[in-house]
Formats: C-alpha cells, sequence, structure tokens
C-alpha cells in the first residue's frame, strides 16, 4: 500500500513471466480479497486496461455483478498484435479479444479516448464519454519565450520495441524513420534545424533502422541521440523546444488510439507537427497551434516541413503563447461532462 497524491494505492507485483501467468489465479484472488475488504464503500469499478490477463477484469466485472457496483471501462486503444512470437501473437489475440468482449457487452458505462473507440464499443443504450488524455496544466512547464539560434525539434517517446522483438513495419507506434527521412531531404535545402530525439538512443534505433546508419552518420551534429531520460527533463526539453514532431501511419491502432505526446506538447505551449489521426482535427488548428504532415506524399511533406523551418522567430513564439493559453488539455475543463456522465450511475 502507497500514498500517491492522496489517493489510497495497492500495487500486485506482475512482470508477465511464466511464473506469474501460472499464478494469476492466486493473484486474482488478492484483488477479488482487497475488494471484498471494501464492500459497501464502493459506488464504481473503473478499469483501464487489464494488470494481468483478460481473465482478471472478468473476475473483477463478476465481483461487481455480485456486489452491485458499476463496472467501467477506460478504454485508450486498440493495440497491434502484429508483433513477438507465433505462439506470444496467439495468445495475446485470445486475450485481447476476450478482454475487448469483456469491456462490449459486460460494462455499465465506457470512458473512450476517441470517436473511434467510442463507435468500437457501442452497445445498447450505456453512457459513453470520449475524453481524450487530460493533464494538469498547474504542473507542467511553461514554454520559454527565447528564441533559439537553431529550429529546435523535438521527438520523445520510444517507436518501436527495443528489446530484439520481431517487428512488422506496420506496427510501428511512430514513424520515426520516415520522420528522419524527410529531415534528411530537408537538410539539403535548410540546414537552420536540429532534432532532437530522447526515449532511445542511436545504438537501439540502428538495431531496427538499419538503413539510416550512413544517413545519421552524415547528420551527426544534427540529429541528435539522448537516450532514456526521466519525463520531468522530457517535458521541460519540451516546452523549451520550437515544435515537436510524430508521425505516423493512418491505421486502426492510430485512429482508435489518441497521441499523448500531442497533448504534452500543446499542454508545455510548443505546437505540434503530426500526422492527421484519431481526433486530432478537433484540436489543432493549422497554423495557430501546429501543423499537419501528409507523410504519403513525401515532395508535399518536405516542402511543408521547409515552410514550417521558414517561420520568423516572432511567428513561432505567437503559436507557442497559444499552444499554452489555451488549456486545450487541462482537466478541469473536462469536469461537467465527466460528472454529467457519472450521474447517469446515481
Amino acid at each position: 500500500e502507497k500514498e500517491i497524491s492522496g489517493f489510497r494505492n495497492f500495487t500486485i507485483p506482475f512482470r508477465k513471466k511464466v511464473s506469474d501467468i501460472k499464478n494469476i489465479a492466486k493473484i486474482n484472488s488478492q484483488i477479488i480479497e482487497l475488494f471484498d475488504s471494501f464492500k459497501g464503500n464502493v459506488e464504481a469499478v473503473v478499469c483501464y486496461g487489464t494488470p494481468t490477463l483478460a481473465i482478471t477484469i472478468l473476475s473483477i466485472r463478476n465481483w461487481c455483478k455480485r456486489n452491485k457496483v458499476v463496472f467501467i471501462g477506460n478504454l485508450a486503444d486498440l493495440s497491434a498484435l502484429s508483433h513477438g512470437s507465433t505462439p506470444n501473437r496467439i495468445l495475446k489475440w485470445f486475450d485481447k479479444t476476450l478482454l475487448r468482449l469483456i469491456f462490449k457487452y459486460g460494462s455499465d458505462g465506457i470512458i473512450a479516448v476517441s470517436s473511434f473507440i467510442k463507435q468500437y464499443f457501442e452497445y445498447g443504450d450505456r453512457p459513453i464519454i470520449v475524453l481524450p488524455p487530460l493533464v494538469d496544466g498547474e504542473r507542467l512547464p511553461k514554454y520559454t519565450s527565447i528564441s533559439n539560434k537553431q529550429i529546435n525539434i523535438v521527438y520523445a517517446g520510444i517507436p518501436f520495441p527495443v528489446d530484439g522483438r520481431k517487428v512488422d513495419e506496420s506496427s510501428y507506434k511512430d514513424r520515426l524513420d520516415i520522420t528522419i527521412d524527410l529531415l534528411g531531404e530537408v537538410y539539403h535545402s535548410n540546414k537552420n534545424f536540429i532534432f532532437n530525439i530522447y526515449g532511445i538512443t542511436k545504438n537501439e534505433y540502428l538495431r531496427v533502422i538499419k538503413r539510416h546508419k550512413q544517413l545519421l552518420s552524415d547528420l551527426s551534429d544534427t540529429i541528435l541521440f539522448h537516450g532514456n531520460i526521466e519525463n520531468e527533463k522530457v517535458l521541460q526539453v519540451i516546452a523549451n523546444a520550437d515544435f515537436t514532431i510524430n508521425l505516423r501511419d493512418v491505421n486502426r491502432m492510430t485512429t482508435a488510439g489518441f497521441s499523448t505526446k500531442f497533448v504534452e506538447s500543446i499542454s508545455c505551449g510548443t505546437p505540434a507537427i503530426t500526422t492527421n489521426t484519431s481526433d486530432l482535427a478537433k484540436y489543432l488548428v493549422e497554423g495557430k497551434n501546429g501543423f499537419y504532415i501528409n507523410i504519403d506524399d513525401k515532395e508535399g511533406a518536405v516542402n511543408k516541413l521547409l515552410d514550417i523551418l521558414s517561420l520568423r522567430p516572432e511567428t513561432i513564439q505567437e503559436m507557442k503563447k497559444q499552444c499554452y493559453d489555451s488549456k486545450l488539455f487541462d482537466y478541469r475543463k473536462y469536469i461537467d461532462d465527466m460528472k454529467g456522465f457519472l450521474d447517469n450511475f446515481i
């Protein structure tokens, strides 16, 4: 038991190793015992994915039914199943399918991260609310008003597994490889930028994207890898940047989810260069708080990036101010919506 931000927290170790999977029944019983200790005081259970396997969520859902407690699914993605060994993919497919069935047909309400998730899990007349990833704006660093000598573009994240697993290109979370391709082309015409990458080292990147060895060598002073650093420091790096960039394929996975990178960028006061996926069109205003890049049009994408890099420092600073002042994803803007959702269960 711990206390985090004033809330009591209980954790049960689970590392998804064979030994833990064999002990799944014991882990489930520990969770149910914890629930039983609060019996009579539980108004609702909100499940964000599952801490173990889908069978855990089934146990929790059954406990809620027995005790007439509201069971709500908080759904943030439809993850890809195209990486790992064949047995691993088969197990993952069965587990994810069961999890989705439980939430779709067994929940009393849904908190969806996107319109696509809302439509995917709609069933009957259950209450559903769409909430993008939210932040406490007062805890985030404020953008800097100092202009950088070079346009500072930042990517922060892990674009694909770097633990040696074989991953299909189609299931890359972020297309950092395409981003580097495009900036390599841009470099021929405009060298007044620097691309800082956080979350992954150059060696980790090159183990997956071997074709970029020469390009990264040629642009070693322009494309810099910083590896994994603390989230608090990453947020400060984002706030100090001129732009963040995160390009993605448009597919079911990216349409269902919602980019937390976009949320953090805007909330820290930094305009985002991104692909038009998910519900971003509801929040991104071209030229005001960011820009869209179509990765299927290489020539158009390069020209768009060149236009962005030619913006005056005053224009960039005005965009940063608009991003920060908008408080687009501050949780306080969504309190009334959430109250309306929860009122359905009273």
